[in-house]
């Protein structure tokens, strides 16, 4: 077994036999075998044994040949300030570091030091670990909830969203799982996708809605299954920011019924429901803050009686992009009946519409959003100049949700980025995929504690009109920041003048810097940033396209920088 278990993480061992038996001996493993433990400790020193001298010379150059442990203050000052320039860290850090590292179970250490000191072995660890990752920490860390980084309307941030969230291959033909919603909200997705059709009923007559890529061979979950698993994630999490549930709904009214009593009786006081008899949808969106730990619906609410069908994009996706509602007609004409049942619109907060002229869209409430195809997103921007600013004042109050063209059957991914400079907040990929695109998903959201939240740059905000609507949609007004205050927000993604940002620091901190400064500076930072990396080793690379066999020939790594 542990023979096997090393082939698939390719982790290429010599004389494994014989390892594995000398520690079973050394450890007095029962004829069982070895504990998960044991197991980890057993990896860990055949890791240290291929990549000990790499980060032992490490060590050596940095707190000399003789050393065998050092405190967190020399830690801080040698290596973490020293080496790696980590000018933010404090002692406290370093201490907290050596802390965790001296509570992992993995970590075999024969030194007897205390666990306020760092050894090589912790050190060793550190070096491969998530804490020592290349991104920047103080990125990562984000605002932890300690300032109003949070409190600016949904439409101000970039939202981790995925696409056909269910699927876990292709567009045609793989299967539908539940595990694929819970696995997307542990990467720190915050929209999921659900596709939803009419399905069986139960035994006793129930409408059973079920989740799959309508007229495709996707296989076919159950919609109740999914809201479950929702919810079972924020009984897990729940401090998390709200999640968005986006519903291409498709299923006739009685099958609704059961999709609106579901959201509701399963998830309770998890489920937002909007007020919008008192205007609520106006002007502009709740926060994150504000809706902390809850579920918010997008789909469909009646619309103005002058909307129309919007039609759908030629591909094998089914109604991807959104159609509008019947309007209500006057009382002298025959209704029509609704393709909405008025107890799930209820439930809806994001009402999407069609796309006719961003001018008109502006206008309308700040809870319409639209659903724009990556093919529709170049067409858009080529077809007049004056788009690209009105697309970006338009997602000043109101969402733009963009996904992949339906011509993407091995559910590929398109670049973001574009989207996300016109101010679009919800760029839904395949999270299936792991792929370029999503790879710049990822490293675009893993900022802020990989909340799924990134508040959006002022270069998508539209000038002045962005200004506008910074200071009008704030929960806490501007007027109670301090210099200080916005300093440290910015330094949380500064990079390049560090000698000018400590200056400034300074002065911030003896009362002679004003807040027209700050913005000053933040506005004319323009030397360039230096990058250096070291690659210092890989090990346990995944194989070619998830295959359980064979060899990773020749691994190579890539670096690409996006702006």
């Amino acid at each position: 077994e542990f023979k096997n278990m090393l082939q698939r993480i390719n982790f290429a061992v010599s004389h494994v036999d014989k390892a594995f038996a000398d520690f079973a001996k050394e450890v007095g493993a029962s004829k069982k075998g070895l504990s998960y433990g044991q197991v980890m400790v057993l990896l860990q020193r055949l890791k240290n044994k291929q990549h000990g001298s790499v980060t032992d010379d490490i060590w050596t150059s940095v707190f000399g040949a003789e050393a065998t442990t050092v405190s967190a203050s020399v830690f801080l000052d040698k290596f973490l300030l020293g080496k790696q320039g980590m000018s933010h860290l404090t002692e406290t850090d370093a201490e907290n570091i050596i802390s965790t590292l001296s509570a992992m179970e993995y970590t075999e250490d024969n030194t007897a030091a205390s666990p306020t000191e760092l050894t090589k072995a912790k050190f060793r660890v550190y070096l491969f670990d998530p804490m020592n990752a290349a991104y920047d920490p103080a990125a990562v860390l984000g605002s932890n909830g300690t300032d109003h980084a949070q409190d600016y309307p949904m439409s101000r941030y970039w939202i981790n969203s995925s696409h056909n969230t269910y699927l876990t291959g292709d567009q045609l033909n793989s299967n539908s799982s539940v595990e694929a919603y819970m696995n997307a909200l542990r990467r720190g997705c915050k929209c999921l996708e659900l596709d939803c059709w009419d399905g069986e009923k139960s035994a006793k007559k129930k409408p059973l809605p079920v989740i799959y890529h309508g007229l495709t061979l996707t296989s076919k979950i159950l919609f109740e299954d999914v809201i479950r698993c929702v919810k079972a994630y924020l009984m897990a999490n729940p401090d998390t920011y709200p999640i968005i549930l986006s519903l291409e709904n498709h299923c006739s009214l009685e099958f609704q019924e059961t999709m609106a009593s579901d959201l509701e009786t399963i998830l309770g006081d998890f489920l937002y429901v909007p007020d919008m008899k008192n205007g609520e949808d106006n002007k502009f969106l709740p926060s994150p803050r504000q809706l902390i730990g809850k579920v918010v619906i997008k789909g469909k609410r009646p619309p103005d009686k002058d909307d129309d069908d919007e039609g759908t994009e030629t591909a094998p996706s089914v109604a991807e992009e959104e159609e509008d509602l019947y309007a209500e007609p006057p009382a002298n004409e025959k209704k029509k009946k609704p393709k909405v049942l008025p107890a799930l619109a209820r439930l809806t907060l994001f009402h999407g519409t069609k796309y006719k002229d961003f001018n008109d869209s502006i206008q309308s409430p700040a809870s319409h959003m639209h659903s724009i195809s990556e093919t529709k997103i170049t067409k858009i921007l080529s077809k007049q100049a004056v788009n690209a600013p009105l697309w970006q004042e338009y997602n000043i109050n109101h969402l733009t949700r963009t996904y992949p063209k339906g011509a993407r059957v091995n559910s590929s991914n398109y670049n973001p980025i574009l989207a996300w400079a016109t101010g679009s907040q919800v760029v839904a990929l395949n999270f299936q995929t792991p792929d370029m695109p999503l790879m710049i998903n990822d490293g675009r959201f893993l900022e802020n504690r990989r909340c799924g939240y990134i508040l959006k740059p002022e270069s998508v905000m539209s000038g002045e009109k962005a200004q506008e609507t910074l200071g009008a949609s704030m929960t806490k007004s501007n007027n109670d920041r301090t210099a200080m205050d916005m300093f440290e927000e910015y330094m949380l993604g500064a990079s390049g003048d560090l000698a000018q940002d400590e200056l400034l620091r300074t002065q911030l901190a003896n009362g002679n810097t004003s807040v027209s400064e700050v913005n000053a500076h933040m506005t004319n930072r323009t030397k360039p940033l230096t990058l250096e990396l070291r690659i210092v080793a890989g090990s346990c690379l995944p194989k070619p396209k998830g295959e359980k066999s064979g060899e990773t020939i020749d691994p190579y790594l890539v670096v690409t920088l996006h702006d």
